[in-house]
């Protein structure tokens, strides 16, 4: 299923169900047959009451039995037809959610980082189950009971205009009251469907949102407001509820009012016909029996209109994500790097804004020579995040480009890219599985040898070796019964097994001890070694392994120089930085003046 395939509701729904059209063309002949059968049964009623009652009451029974038969044969049949389709209806609904949810799920996967950092997770979770199990019952139930349900009406008018025009005409036009209504309450209905929608939505992330954080809730007490929160949102989908339940009341109370109502008219012109001669006995029971059935129907279409309203609502919401805007679409035509890689760097004249109008980045030139290290520093807010995610391809630049090996990084391949830069945050997130599972999300095809040689080089070993189970620890979401430092030193042997050609550590050692981050150092040597980096850190001490020193405010380069050089100078941000790292007092300089790590 394209983006083209889904620009709206309807064709993203014609597009999941076109794999699927044998079986469903077949489900539509069998939905026919068992509506033929059931409409089926008045008639025979009329026929028993008319030509097998009077032969019965001399001691004929054989009509009577005849027809009661064909009531049984043509119940039992319906019985397994039913039986049939609604397995047959189920297992295309199972196939079409499965086909949805893998859809979604990737495409949730492949998201730009501003798609998250703009929506909260519990509005895609909403998404991904409440969406697509709403859409699974379109395929699943809705469409098998609306097909059934318009069949049913079609056929009892036709029937009824069989028997007798004139008690049919006078049914027909009892019920077209019913009909203006079942329009207006459509029409009615869909605005607030799609409402309930995002209500469901938001109530799903009020209560996620605090799940993420549940120590920090705690400590701070927060709980209260996030109940609140929860609560007021809550309280709009009641609402929301309330209206619904309220129109549907209404709506129903009316159907059976004029279903009442109809059956009355069908009794009272059709018994004057039975009198005439016009229509005889039978016929008249089999009207009062269509009666009930026409109605039958109307609730039913009633009924799954109003689900085909949630479903294509919940569609509406997926179709939307699906066909959202894409900041870092991938190249049709994507260059292949050149082999071997150099990892040189290259930001020429870039700019770059979160919002139209702002610039977080402004017409930065940067080259990082193959095998360079260099580190950012900055205040907060400078910008040093934004630079590292344009050169991992999270975001496109406003104006400029991002080049790596002289390629502009629009023309890579994504998958070559993900190969080539990788970036390494504060928040090394560990997902649910064993250690090395973890270690080889980089590289799933790696040996377990490769995996301990990655975790060896890094200094991650010694830790995960003296585990009861050792790399085949299972870790729980987040990596929560881990240390902080455990927790990065397994991002770094993932880095490790990567083998990229530029490596960016934004804010990598940030939460690590002093004592912690020391024994890192010489893993950052060795994973850094041969390769491109741009290290963030606002503190200084993993500066002694790089080359040079960006210093930057308001997203551009304000000081550019190896440590030592710029220490020299004795004024400037990185010399502030410096004093206060060694415990000296800003507007003082350094005796010696020489660069002295950490």
């Amino acid at each position: 299923m394209s983006r083209a395939q889904t620009s709206s509701p309807v064709r993203m729904l014609v597009a999941l169900a076109r794999p699927y059209r044998r079986s469903l063309a077949l489900l539509l002949l069998v939905s026919v047959v068992v509506v033929a059968l059931q409409l089926a049964g008045p008639r025979l009623v009329a026929v028993g009451i008319d030509a097998a009652v009077r032969p019965a009451s001399r001691g004929d029974y054989w009509p009577l039995a005849e027809i009661a038969l064909a009531l049984l044969a043509a119940g039992a049949l319906t019985w397994v037809l039913t039986v049939v389709s609604r397995r047959g209806i189920g297992r295309v609904g199972e196939a079409v959610t499965y086909d949805l949810r893998c859809k979604v799920d990737g495409e949730f996967a492949r998201l730009p980082i501003a798609y998250h950092e703009r929506w909260s997770t519990g509005l895609i979770i909403s998404r991904l189950t409440a969406d697509v199990d709403t859409v699974s019952d379109l395929f699943a139930n809705v469409l098998s009971g609306l097909l059934t349900s318009t069949l049913m009406c079609l056929g009892v008018v036709a029937a009824m205009l069989l028997l007798d025009p004139i008690v049919a005409g006078v049914v027909i036009a009892s019920i077209l009251p019913a009909l203006v209504l079942t329009t207006w309450r459509v029409r009615r209905m869909a605005p607030t469907r799609i409402a309930e929608r995002d209500a469901i939505a938001q109530v799903t992330a009020d209560a996620v949102e605090p799940l993420g954080a549940v120590a920090v809730v705690q400590s701070l007490g927060t709980e209260p407001w996030h109940a609140h929160e929860f609560g007021r949102s809550s309280e709009r989908l009641q609402k929301i509820s309330r209206r619904i339940v309220a129109t549907m009341s209404t709506y129903y109370g009316t159907i059976e009012a004029a279903t009442q109502l109809a059956g009355i008219v069908a009794l009272t012109v059709g018994a004057l016909r039975v009198m005439s001669g016009s229509l005889p006995l039978g016929a008249l029971a089999a009207f009062i029996l269509y009666v009930g059935m026409l109605f039958g129907g109307l609730r039913s279409t009633s009924f799954v209109l109003d689900s085909m309203l949630t479903a294509f609502a919940a569609a509406r919401k997926i179709a939307d994500f699906l066909d959202g805007e894409q900041s870092v679409p991938e190249s049709s035509d994507p260059i292949a790097p050149p082999l071997p890689l150099r990892g040189e760097v290259r930001l020429c004249a870039v700019s770059f804004g979160y919002q139209e109008g702002s610039r977080e980045v402004a017409d930065l030139d940067l080259v990082l020579r193959p095998g360079e290290v260099a580190a950012m520093l900055g205040s907060t807010g400078a910008g040093k995040s934004t630079i590292a995610k344009l050169i991992a391809r999270f975001y496109d630049p406003t104006s400029g480009r991002v080049l790596l090996d002289g390629i502009d990084l629009k023309d890579l391949a994504e998958v070559d890219l993900r190969s080539m830069v990788v970036l390494l945050t504060q928040e090394m997130f560990l997902f649910s599985g064993t250690i090395a599972d973890n270690i080889r999300l980089s590289r799933p095809d790696a040996t377990d040898q490769e995996v301990t040689v990655a975790a060896t080089a890094v200094g991650a070993h010694p830790f995960i070796a003296a585990l009861p189970e050792g790399y085949a620890t299972h870790v729980h979401q987040r990596g929560t019964r881990l240390s902080a430092g455990q927790r990065q030193l397994i991002a770094f042997a993932r880095a490790f097994l990567a083998d990229p050609a530029v490596v960016i550590l934004d804010e990598a050692t940030a939460s690590l001890d002093i004592p912690t981050e020391r024994t890192l150092h010489q893993a950052l040597r060795t994973l850094l070694s041969g390769r491109t980096a741009l290290i963030i850190a606002h503190r200084l001490s993993s500066l002694d392994i790089t080359d040079r020193v960006l210093v930057i405010e308001g997203g551009r380069i304000i000081d550019d120089d190896t440590p030592a050089r710029l220490l020299a100078k004795g004024a400037g941000a990185f010399a502030a930085l410096y004093r206060d790292a060694h415990g000296q007092p800003r507007g003082t300089e350094d005796p010696a003046g020489t660069w002295m790590p950490l």
